[in-house]
This record gives structure tokens, sequence and C-alpha cells, in this order.
């Protein structure tokens, strides 16, 4: 009702020198040669589509040397909001930097370990990852994996702090 009230008050109809300079200050213009209402920051839209709220978006780098750590142009995570994007990972121990022996069992028992590392980094837990039910997921085939690894697995995890 507020923002109708406000349209009315700057439709072309309305406008006068007493409540132009009004509309202008509270971000509505009225425009003569369209049924837009013009808002510094946003492109137009029509007057009565109400203006979606831009609120900022903070991004967090998360490391930790609980998890392997190298010296290549990405992240262990970013969480933005409440969503945790981690890079793939591999069953690398994090204190050799060196692929877990003995197979696809140790090193997805690694991986889930640096994977837990990390989420706990950003303040949230493997619940966030694998609630009661099973998560969603993507796979693809690949020649090779990085460092001869036989898995990697990419997380995406939505932190509950509430």
């Amino acid at each position: 009702m507020l923002i109708i009230f406000f349209r009315r008050l700057c439709s072309i109809s309305n406008i006068n020198s007493n409540n132009a300079s009004y509309c202008n200050s509270i971000g509505f213009a009225a425009d003569p040669f369209s049924d837009t209402t013009r808002n510094p920051g946003f492109e137009e839209i029509p007057w009565w589509r109400p203006t979606p709220p831009c609120l900022p978006v903070t991004k967090k780098i998360i490391e930790t040397d609980k998890a392997p750590i190298f010296n290549l142009p990405f992240s262990q995570a970013v969480l933005t909001g409440n969503t945790l994007y981690l890079s793939g990972q591999l069953g690398i121990d994090p204190v050799t930097l060196k692929l877990v022996p003995g197979g696809l069992v140790p090193e997805t028992e690694q991986i889930f370990k640096n994977v837990d590392a990390v989420i706990e980094a950003a303040g949230g837990s493997m619940k966030d990852v694998f609630p009661e039910k099973f998560p969603a997921r993507s796979s693809c085939q690949v020649v090779a994996i990085s460092q001869g690894a036989q898995l990697e697995i990419d997380v995406i995890a939505v932190i509950d702090k509430c």
C-alpha cells in the first residue's frame, strides 16, 4: 500500500512543484514518456512491480591446515552467505601432502576427513552436507584425476547457523 501511495503521489497527473522534490528524494521520479519508475541504482521497472531489495552478499575464503593446502590459484572453500562451496577434495594427507596409500577405501576416508575439516573451519558440520536423506549428486567420467587419485569429491553445503 505504501508503494502505491507513493506512486500515486508521484504520478504524472499529481506531479507539481510541491511534491516533485519529495518524490525525487524518496527515489521516485515521474517520467512523462513511460509508465516506469526510475529508482537510483536499478534499471527501469514497471511502476506496479516492487523493487527487489539488493542485499550485499558476503564472501569469505575458508582455509584450514587440517585439510591439504597447496600453493595453487584456488581456495579450499568459499563461504557466500550461508552456502559453502568446497573445491574438489582428494584423498591427500594434510601433513605429508601425499595421496594416502591403499586404494579407493583409504582415499575415500581421507576425502571425508578433509571435507569435514573444511566445513568445520566454516562453522558447519557434516550434518549440513548429509542430512537424514541422501544429498544431491553429480558425477562425471574423466581420463585421469590429479596426482593419480582414484576419486575426487565436490561438496556444496548450506550451513545452518540459526
